[in-house]
C-alpha cells in the first residue's frame, strides 16, 4: 500500500471526523424531536414503540449490502453517498402520516444510518492504518459531540416553535452540503481507492482464519453497547426510583456516562498508543465492571453517578478498538468485517434493556443492572481469548515480550505471535522448495534464499507430530494441491495452540527468517485444479480475436511503450497479444492514451500479427541480446505523440480493466513524477495464465479470479510496469542502454528516477503470464549485467538512436525500421 502524504492523510482524518460528527448530529437531531414526531403522527404509545423499532430494522438489513458495495467500490465512494443520503433520509419522519408510514421512514433512515455506519468505519480503519497509531477513538468520540449538538439544536428548534418538518429539511440540507464538500479530501488510496477493480474478488468473503475473531469482537461490542443502551433506559429509572433522587439528579446519570464515554474516546489515543490497545480496554473494562457493581452496592445518589462515569469512561475505548480490529482481520474486505462486528453489537441496545427489565420484575432493578457488570466480565475474557487468536494491529505498542509469544527461539519481537501467519511463512517456504516450476520463475530469487528454505525442510523432517509429517510428505509429492496446503497450516496452528510439540517454535523460527530473507513467494488460490477451461490460449487463438477499439488520431496524455522480442516458442507473442487485446479494454477515455510496441529482433518477425492490436508498431533492428532499455528509449524518443507520462511495459503484463485511469489518477497528486503501480508480481503458471487469458479476454472479466490461480509471487521487483512523466524520463537521460539480457536495467532506472524525482510505490497486484525463463546467471551466482555500476548512466549520445544497432546495407535499408500505425498492412 502506499504511503500517503502527511497532508493527506491528515486531510483524510479532518473529513472523516467531519462525516462522523454530521451523523451523529442526525441522529440527535432525530431523538430531540421523537416527542412532538408521536404527536404528529397521532400515535398511542404501542404503535409508535413497534414505529421506532424500524431504525434497528433497516440499518440490521442494510449492514450487509452496505459491506458489499464498500468491498466493490471502495469506502470512499460508499462513504460520501451514505453520508449524503443519511442526511437527507431525516426529513423522511416528519412526512409520516401515522404509526405505520413513520415505521417505513424510520426504517429508511435506519438503513442510511446503517450504511454510513459500515463505510465511514471502513474509511476509518484505512485512515488509523496511514497515521500508524490509535485514532479510530477520536472519529467516535466526534460522533458522540455530533449527537450532543444535534440534540441541542434540535431542543432550540422546538422550544423557537419550529415544526420537525421545517427543522429536519433544515437540518438535511446544512448536513448534507457538509457532507459532500468534506468528502473531497477522504482518502482515495488503497485498499479503498474506488477505481481499484482488483480489490473486488478479495472483498466478497472473509478467510476462515478470520471469522471466529470477528464474531469474537461482534460479541465484546455487543456487551459494551449494551450497557450504553441499557444505562439509557434504566439508569435514570434507577436513580429517581431506587435511590429517591430528584427527577433533576435522575437525570444527570446518562448525561454523566455519556461525558464521560466522550471524554474517554477523544484522549483515549495516546494511552492506546502508548500502553497498548488490548492491554487499556481488558484494564478499563474490568474497572467499568467492578465499579459500577460497587457502586450499585453502595445504592447512594453520589456513588451511582460516579459508578457511571466510571462506566462511561471504562467502555469509551473498546468499541473504537473493535471496529479498528475487525477492519484489520478483514483487510482487503474491511466493510465485511466491520458489518460482522457491528451486527452482533448493534444487538447490545435492543437486546439487553428488555432483558433487564424482565429480570427487575423478580429480583428488582439494582440486581438486575448487575447484568452490566456480568458481561463487562464476560467482554474481558473474551478480549484475551480473541488477543491469542490473531496479531496485534499494525500500531499496536504492548510489551516486546508477552505471554501470548512463543516460547523459546521465537521470543523475538520481530517475529509475529500469530500462529497462522507462522504456519503460513512454512508452508509457502516449502512450497518454493518442492515446486519444480519455482526456481523458473527467478533463478536469482531462488538461489540465494536456498540455506533459508533447506533449513526449514530440515526443521519441518523433525516434528514429531504423525499428521504433519504425513502433510509434508504430501507437499513434496503435490505442492501444487490446495487441500495439502490449508490442511498443513491448520495442523501447524492447531499444534502452536495446543503446545507440547517440542519443534514447532524452531520451525517457525526458521520459517519466518526464510520468509524475512527470501524475496520469492508463493500464491495458490483455494480454487486452483490446474485446469484450463478455455483450453490452451495460443498466438494463434488470440490473433483472431477482434482487435477492439482503436485511438484515432490526434496527441495523448499517456504513451505505454512495450518492448518486444519473441524468437522461442510463441509464449512471448502469445502474451504480447493478450496485453494488448487488456490494454484495448480499458475504463479509461480510448483517446486519453496510445500502445507502442517495439519490436527489436534482426527483422520483424511479429509485425503482421501485432500491428492489428496496437496503436503504433515499431520495428528495431538489433542482433544479438535483447536490449530492453534501448528499446524502451527507442520507443519514446520515436513516437509520433508527445505525451504528459510514459508507461513502461513488460509484454507479459495481463492488464486489469481499471490499469490506466487508476495509474493515471496518480498523477494528480501533487510532485508525483512517477511510480512503480505495485508491490508483488505474480508470475502465473502456464495453465494459469491460459485461465486468466480465458476470464480477462474471452469472459469479458474486469480482472482475473486470484482464487483460481496459481503464481510465484516476486516481492519487490524494480521493474515490468513504470510510470513516469516524459519530462522525468528525459530527466534522468532514459533507461541505460548499456544494459545487455535480461537483469539490472530496472533496478538502475528505478534507482536515477527515486534519486532525482519523487517516485512513489503502489500496491496493485500485477499478473505476469507465463513464459519460459530467459534470465541467465554469471559462473558467480550473479546476474549477467552485475558488472554495470548503479546510477552512473551517462548518455554519450541521444539516448533512443534507432540506428544504433541498424543492420548492415546487404540486410536491406533501415526505412524498413519505420513505425506503423495501427491498420497499417504489413509490409
Amino acid at each position: 500500500m502506499r504511503v500517503a502524504p502527511p497532508d493527506e492523510v491528515r486531510r483524510a482524518r479532518v473529513a472523516t471526523s467531519a462525516i462522523f460528527l454530521v451523523v451523529g448530529s442526525v441522529f440527535g437531531g432525530w431523538v430531540s424531536r421523537v416527542p412532538d414526531i408521536k404527536a404528529h403522527v397521532h400515535a398511542d404509545s404501542g404503535p409508535f414503540g413497534l414505529a421506532l423499532l424500524g431504525i434497528a430494522v433497516g440499518a440490521v438489513a442494510a449492514r450487509p449490502f452496505a459491506a458489499v458495495f464498500v468491498a466493490r467500490h471502495g469506502s470512499l465512494t460508499v462513504t460520501r453517498l451514505t453520508a449524503v443520503v443519511c442526511c437527507f433520509s431525516l426529513i423522511a419522519p416528519s412526512l409520516a402520516v401515522d404509526a405505520v408510514t413513520l415505521g417505513c421512514a424510520l426504517a429508511l433512515m435506519g438503513a442510511a444510518l446503517g450504511s454510513v455506519d459500515i463505510a465511514m468505519n471502513a474509511h476509518a480503519v484505512a485512515v488509523e492504518r496511514l497515521y500508524g497509531r490509535p485514532v479510530m477513538s477520536s472519529f467516535h468520540g466526534l460522533y458522540s459531540i455530533g449527537g450532543l449538538l444535534g440534540a441541542l439544536a434540535g431542543g432550540g428548534a422546538a422550544v423557537s416553535g419550529l415544526s420537525p418538518s421545517a427543522h429536519f429539511t433544515t437540518a438535511a440540507v446544512l448536513t448534507g452540503g457538509t457532507a459532500l464538500l468534506v468528502s473531497t479530501w477522504l482518502l482515495p488510496s488503497p485498499p479503498d481507492d474506488p477505481s481499484a477493480g482488483h480489490r473486488r474478488r478479495k472483498g466478497l468473503t472473509l478467510p476462515r482464519a478470520d471469522r471466529l475473531p470477528l464474531i469474537l469482537l461482534g460479541i465484546i461490542g455487543f456487551c459494551s453497547l449494551a450497557a450504553e443502551g441499557a444505562v439509557g433506559d434504566w439508569g435514570s429509572i434507577y436513580l429517581h426510583e431506587d435511590l429517591g433522587s430528584s427527577v433533576g439528579q435522575a437525570s444527570l446519570g446518562f448525561v454523566v456516562y455519556s461525558l464521560a464515554m466522550v471524554a474517554g474516546r477523544l484522549l483515549g489515543g495516546r494511552v492506546l498508543e502508548h500502553w497498548g490497545e488490548w492491554r487499556v480496554i481488558t484494564w478499563m473494562t474490568a474497572l467499568a465492571g467492578t465499579g459500577f457493581l460497587l457502586a450499585l452496592l453502595a445504592a447512594h445518589t453520589l456513588a451511582a453517578l460516579a459508578g457511571l462515569l466510571v462506566m462511561g469512561l471504562g467502555l469509551s475505548l473498546v468499541l473504537p478498538v473493535v471496529l479498528s480490529r475487525a477492519g484489520e482481520l478483514g483487510r482487503g474486505s474491511e466493510g465485511l468485517g466491520i458489518a460482522v462486528v457491528s451486527s452482533i453489537s448493534g444487538m447490545g441496545p435492543i437486546v439487553v434493556p428488555p432483558v433487564i427489565g424482565f429480570l427487575a420484575e423478580g429480583v428488582g432493578l439494582p440486581a438486575s443492572l448487575g447484568t452490566l457488570s456480568a458481561l463487562a466480565l464476560v467482554a474481558v475474557v473474551l478480549m484475551q481469548v480473541v488477543r491469542r487468536l490473531g496479531p496485534a494491529p499494525p500500531h499496536q505498542h504492548d510489551s516486546p515480550v508477552s505471554d501470548a509469544r512463543p516460547e523459546g527461539p521465537a521470543v523475538s519481537s520481530l517475529i509475529p505471535v500469530d500462529p497462522v501467519v507462522l504456519s503460513t511463512a512454512v508452508v509457502t517456504t516449502l512450497a518454493v522448495e518442492f515446486d519444480p516450476q519455482a526456481r523458473e520463475a527467478s533463478i536469482f530469487y531462488w538461489e540465494r534464499s536456498l540455506p533459508h528454505r533447506r533449513a526449514v525442510v530440515e526443521a519441518a523432517e523433525r516434528i514429531q507430530d504423525t499428521a504433519v509429517s504425513g502433510l509434508v510428505r504430501a507437499l513434496r509429492d503435490a505442492p501444487a494441491d490446495p487441500a495439502v496446503h490449508r490442511s498443513l497450516r491448520e495442523r501447524l496452528a492447531e499444534l502452536s495452540r495446543a503446545g507440547g510439540e517440542p519443534g514447532i517454535d524452531d520451525l517457525f523460527t526458521h520459517a519466518w527468517r526464510a520468509e524475512s530473507n527470501s524475496r520469492l513467494g508463493y500464491h495458490l488460490g483455494p480454487g486452483y485444479d490446474g485446469s484450463r477451461p478455455g483450453g490452451d490460449i495460443t498466438a494463434e487463438r488470440l490473433s483472431g480475436r477482434p482487435s477492439g477499439a482503436v485511438a484515432g488520431g490526434g496527441d495523448a496524455e499517456i504513451l505505454v511503450v512495450v518492448p518486444f522480442r519473441d524468437r522461442g516458442t510463441g509464449r512471448r507473442l502469445r502474451n504480447l497479444l493478450a496485453c494488448l487485446m487488456s490494454l484495448r479494454d480499458q475504463s479509461a477515455p480510448r483517446a486519453s492514451y496510445r500502445v507502442m510496441v517495439v519490436e527489436t529482433d534482426e527483422t520483424p518477425r511479429s509485425r503482421a500479427v501485432v500491428t492489428p492490436y496496437t496503436d503504433h508498431y515499431l520495428f528495431a533492428h538489433k542482433t544479438g541480446h535483447f536490449n530492453k532499455s534501448w528499446a524502451v528509449n527507442v520507443g519514446v524518443v520515436n513516437a509520433p505523440v508527445r505525451p504528459e507520462a510514459v508507461c513502461i511495459l513488460d509484454a507479459d503484463v495481463l492488464a486489469d480493466r481499471d490499469f490506466i485511469a487508476r495509474n493515471a489518477e496518480r498523477f494528480r497528486h501533487s510532485g508525483t513524477m512517477g511510480h512503480l503501480s505495485y508491490r508483488d508480481m505474480w508470475c502465473l503458471d502456464e495453465a494459469s495464465t491460459s485461465r486468466a487469458i480465458t476470464e480477462r479476454l474471452w469472459e469479458g472479466a474486469p480482472e482475473a479470479d486470484a482464487g483460481h490461480l496459481r503464481a510465484f509471487v516476486l516481492r519487490r521487483p524494480p521493474g515490468c510496469c513504470v510510470w513516469v512523466r516524459t519530462s522525468a524520463f528525459h530527466r534522468i537521460g532514459g533507461m541505460d542502454e548499456r544494459f545487455e539480457g535480461w537483469g539490472g536495467e530496472d533496478n538502475d532506472f528505478a534507482y536515477r528516477m527515486d534519486t532525482h524525482s519523487a517516485f512513489d510505490h503502489y500496491d496493485d497486484p500485477l499478473l505476469h503470464m507465463y513464459h519460459p525463463s530467459s534470465a541467465v546467471l554469471r559462473e558467480d551466482g550473479e546476474l549477467l549485467n552485475a558488472h554495470i555500476p548503479a546510477l552512473t548512466w551517462k548518455a554519450s549520445s541521444a539516448i533512443g538512436d534507432l540506428n544504433r544497432f541498424a543492420a548492415p546495407k546487404d540486410a536491406g535499408p533501415v526505412a524498413d525500421a519505420e513505425e506503423q500505425p495501427a491498420g497499417t498492412p504489413a509490409g
